[in-house]
């Protein structure tokens, strides 16, 4: 799991290599699979100003939808 975002709201976000992102909304003391997962693995997350996901990684840039 390259990178790992707590979000303005609270929700920690986590992205994988395989194109899997997972968001926990207690803390971090439980993760389910988010369905929004790119078409290419991650290697960062940033969130954007009006919430939505910016993933970086092998194909580019690709914008998520807000967890």
């Amino acid at each position: 799991l390259p990178s790992a975002l707590r979000l303005r709201g609270g929700v920690v976000v986590l992205a994988s290599q395989t194109r899997a992102l997972f968001a926990s909304r207690d803390g971090g003391a439980t993760f389910s699979a988010w369905p929004a997962a790119p078409p290419t693995a991650v290697a960062k997350i940033l969130e954007l100003p009006n919430g939505r996901l910016l993933a970086l990684g092998e194909g580019g840039a690709t914008i998520l939808p807000a967890p």
